[in-house]
């Protein structure tokens, strides 16, 4: 979800715009999931389970694309500062979500029910977005062991690829070995939803055939828009429940290979340069928005529970967040808190 990734990949002439406005997609159905509580915008929620997995393999194909034919001194030394500036901003957010929730516990005078846990804090987050920076920082770790084992083994691209893409599919079928007890074990929430989201990380490996160094092979705007297609119908037959974490992975890195492959008119390109860089600010920003506006709507004016006020934290967790995110990135002693490299 680093929103500034796709502008480094070797030079500008190997910017994918598309991967951009897929994460600005991606992060829209973040704040869906997070904002909408009425029955008839719920049924939307399955739409937006593409956006993990999406963020999950756009980040690992950029990690490859960038680093894949480093020597392993300059892999390390990349990847430890990649890992401690994830793992460095969220702390930083956990603890600001920490204090914004004890603030609100002390003026409502003990709703807002606080899990105080070392896990809480080390590890799942003092609010429910957080979970993915962690596991962030374990996927690119690993994603850099892999290339390390791969150029050090001199494993084929073909085979290795397609192992490491099978791999994701069977973990995807099967169940997180331990069930989430968040009273009890707070880091169960972060390893059950990181154990669903990384097949992702491995099923992107699959499309590195396809595409080199941040460009596609050879541009094919008509099978990128299949490809959505086919991503929508997983995602539609996801909600039988069957397979229903396998349908949403494979969704997720389809989409990321319909991106590649798609073509993007210069305007555009232009425009995502500018405005990709608030991925990942919104998505660490929205539920400040969204739970104030519900906070607010609810227990203040005692709205009640309908889509057209849902319409709206979506609306203001979106807007909220962009502008507040871009005044940040002005700021030079605070644009760290919305940027990962």
């Amino acid at each position: 979800m680093a929103g500034s990734e796709s502008r480094e990949q070797n030079g500008t002439s190997d910017y994918c715009a598309n991967l951009d406005f897929l994460r600005l997609l991606a992060v829209a159905a973040v704040v869906w999931i997070h904002a909408v509580e009425s029955p008839a915008l719920k049924a939307g929620i399955v739409w937006c389970r593409f956006a993990v997995p999406a963020f999950t393999a756009t980040s690992v194909l950029l990690l490859v694309w960038r680093h894949r034919e480093d020597s392993a001194p300059v892999l390390r030394g990349y990847v430890g500062r990649r890992v401690a500036r994830i793992y460095l901003l969220f702390l930083a957010w956990n603890c600001f979500y920490a204090a914004a929730r004890w603030l609100e516990h002390t003026v409502s005078q003990g709703r807002d029910e606080i899990r105080w846990k070392v896990e809480t804090l080390l590890v799942s987050g003092f609010t429910e977005q957080l979970w993915f920076l962690p596991f962030l920082a374990v996927v690119t770790l690993v994603v850099a062991a892999l290339i390390f084992v791969s150029a050090r083994a001199g494993f084929k691209t073909g085979p290795w690829v397609i192992g490491l893409s099978i791999l994701g599919i069977v973990l995807a079928l099967l169940p997180p070995p331990i069930e989430i007890h968040l009273e009890t074990h707070p880091a169960s929430y972060w390893f059950v939803l990181s154990w669903l989201a990384f097949p992702s990380a491995l099923m992107a490996f699959g499309l590195l055939p396809f595409c080199d160094h941040g460009k596609a092979n050879r541009k094919r705007p008509g099978l990128a828009l299949m490809l959505v297609f086919m991503a929508g119908l997983l995602l539609w037959i996801s909600r039988s429940g069957h397979c229903s974490n396998l349908l949403q992975n494979s969704a997720g890195v389809i989409l990321v290979l319909g991106a590649v492959l798609g073509s993007c008119p210069d305007w555009l390109k232009r425009n995502l340069k500018k405005i990709g860089a608030l991925a990942l600010p919104v998505y660490l920003l929205h539920p400040l928005f969204v739970h104030a506006l519900q906070v607010v709507g609810h227990r203040g004016a005692h709205l009640p529970v309908a889509v057209a006020f849902d319409g709206l934290v979506v609306f203001v967790g979106l807007v909220g967040s962009g502008v507040t995110a871009w005044f940040l990135q002005k700021i030079p002693y605070l644009k760290w808190l919305v940027t990962v490299r």
